[in-house]
This record gives structure tokens, sequence and C-alpha cells, in this order.
């Protein structure tokens, strides 16, 4: 515990960039494709990139409170929860308020809206409920950049209880309590293949807690055990570090290509994947680590901007792809696909750095000032 005050979120050199790339594979996900046949592959790979989020937030948040707790016996839930809402509030009900103000014709004509998703009800995306929608309606909502809300209510609905369950259970206690809810939510999913009726059973909170509860194990041993933990991984030899991150990518990305759907695997796919990319957000821990992406990397910087990546990106990729077929382009080849995905990307990126800057750089200066960690 000696150690504590030291470590900062800054101190976690890679974990931006790795943000970044998780946000990649959702990009890619959406980036409409739909004359090459080879790229449909590739449209589940967004499922990884969010998987990687949850663990992240699960490592992150415990990591904190974890640390809060051991210096002040105590956590600040008003802190906590104030930091969180300036962190993901403004910019998202931004976006809402913006397509809440639209008319649906406008809409349709940007190519944002999806005639086979159910009718937008804003209740639900106003109060973080829209994945449990999605799970009533089995399917999607119209209005296309609000279809991945599910994602961020998860996470909000993660950020609500954790914290309140962290504050009284005993610090030697939590990793019974992580065990505990990691149970809880992997026999939801063994549930889910005997009784599976929904395509969105994996859009709520306990069948992602196996996800958020991996990440907040390892949160809480960096917290309680950062020099032990740094020098276990440390002692390891690159070239074995080097070795499990090359072949993670056939795990992830080829190997569940040839899951088939409502299999037990299928349903229990998203856990073993969960237990690999845990042990990739490990290696890049320690401080001293040689493997590293440092915060002045570019794609530290995108890491950072990442949440308005993610909220933007389907808006603008939809509309330039629209702007596509107005001009007789169609998505059939290479060439062209890689042009959709350069221009979509490099819009969402300038927007995102925009949105940074004007609206959550100075929230985050706010935030600081009266509610510092």
């Amino acid at each position: 515990m000696g150690n504590l005050e030291l470590m900062t979120k800054k101190y976690f050199h890679t974990l931006d960039a790795l943000r970044f790339f998780s946000f990649l594979l959702v990009f890619l996900q959406h980036v409409p494709a739909f004359g090459i046949s080879w790229y449909s592959n590739i449209n589940h790979w967004g499922a990884n990139g969010v998987n990687f989020f949850f663990i992240l937030s699960g490592f992150l948040i415990s990591f904190l409170l974890v640390q809060e707790k051991l210096q002040n016996n105590s956590i600040n839930l008003k802190s906590f929860f104030l930091r969180r809402m300036l962190r993901i509030w403004p910019i998202y009900y931004l976006l809402l308020i913006i397509f809440f103000i639209l008319p649906v014709g406008i809409i349709n004509k940007m190519g944002l809206y999806n005639q086979f998703g159910y009718k937008h009800e804003w209740i639900y995306s106003f109060t973080f409920l829209e994945n449990y929608k999605a799970i009533s309606m089995n399917k999607l909502t119209s209005i296309t950049p609000l279809s991945m809300n599910w994602s961020l209510c998860v996470e909000e609905h993660f950020y609500l209880l954790f914290p309140l369950l962290i504050k009284f259970v005993p610090v030697k206690r939590i990793p019974i309590f992580l065990a505990g809810i990691f149970s809880i939510s992997f026999l939801v999913k063994i549930a889910a293949y005997f009784f599976h009726h929904t395509d969105f059973i994996s859009t709520e909170l306990i069948s992602c807690l196996d996800l958020f509860s991996m990440g907040a194990l390892l949160g809480y041993l960096v917290a309680i055990k950062n020099q032990r933990i740094s020098s276990i991984i440390l002692a390891v030899p690159s070239f074995y570090k080097w070795a499990f991150i090359i072949g993670i990518i056939p795990l992830t990305f080829i190997a569940q290509n040839f899951i088939i759907k409502n299999t037990m695997l299928y349903f229990l796919y998203p856990t073993i994947q969960g237990v690999f990319f845990t042990l990739l957000l490990a290696i890049f821990i320690p401080q001293g680590s040689k493997l590293k992406i440092s915060s002045e990397n570019i794609l530290s910087y995108f890491g950072k901007i990442s949440y308005g990546l993610y909220l933007f990106h389907i808006t603008i990729v939809n509309i330039i792809y629209l702007i596509f077929l107005m001009l007789g382009f169609h998505v059939d080849n290479f060439a062209t696909l890689f042009i959709l995905i350069i221009l979509s990307l490099t819009l969402t990126i300038a927007v995102s750095h925009l949105s940074f800057v004007f609206i959550e750089k100075p929230i985050f200066r706010m935030k600081e000032k009266y509610f510092p960690k």
C-alpha cells in the first residue's frame, strides 16, 4: 500500500491505445459492405470490441474504488456518480437531443432510419433502458445512431450497481464477491442456452457481469498488490508475451467464425474470450514494461477521444455511405471499401476531436476541480 499514491489512471500507459483498437472493431462492424462476401466475417468482430470495453471498465472502476477504499476506508459515492455523469452524459444527451429534434423524414433522408427496427420511444434512451426495450422487441431501434446504445446502458447499470456493492463489501472479501457475480453471469449464459428466445440475451448487465468481474479482479489485485503483480508479469520473457498477443488474433477473430449459433459454445465463447482479454490487459500493467504504447502516441490520443468516436461514428459512416450511393459508387470492391473506411474514420476522428476539445475537456477540468479522485 506504500505506493498507492503513485498509482493513478495515467500510469496505465497502453490502455488508451487498446481502447482505440477496441473501437476500431466496432467501427469496422458498422461499415456497410453488403457486396463484399468476405467482409461479412468482420461484422462479427464488433462484439469483441464491446467485450474488451466491458473488461477495461471493470478493471479501471475496480482499481479506483478499491484504491479509494484502502486510502479512506470508504467510498464517496456522490463524487463517483457525479464524475461518471459528467463524463458520459453531456455528449450522450447532446446526441439524443439532436435526433429528438430532427424530424423522422430528415433522419430517413440522411440514411439513418431503419425501417425494420422498432418505433423509437425516447423514454428508453433518456433513462438508459434502451437495451431492455431491444430485448423485449428482439430487434434494434429504428433510429440507426441510437441502435448501439444498449452497450452504454449496460455500462451505466454497472456504474450504478458496482460501487454500491463494493462500498459495503470488506476489501478482503471482494474476490469472493467477484467470483459470486461471475458465477451468476455464467449460470445465466448456460440458462440462455436452454431457454434462448432472443438474439439480445447478452445486452443486459447480468449476462455481461462475467466480463466486468474478470477486469474488476485484475483491478483489485493491482490496487492491493501492485508490486507483486508487476514483478510476476515482468518476469515473463517478452517472447512469450508476444506469442500470446499474436495467438489471441486467431482465437478472437478466426475461431469465432466457425462457432455455430445457439450452441453452448456460442453462449460461453465471450466468457472464454474474456479470460484471454484480461490476460492481455495484464501484460501492459507494469510501469516498467517494454511492451507499451506511450501516452504521447497518436493512438493513445485516439483512445482518449474514443467515447466520442463510439457515439458519432455510426452516424458519419451512414451519411458517407449514402453520399457514395448518390454519387453512383457501390461498396462492392476493396478499393471503394477502403476509401469509405478512410473517409469515415477520418471524419469521425475530426468530429470527436472537436467534441473533446470544446465539450469534454472543459467538463473534465470542472470535474477535476470540484470532484477530484
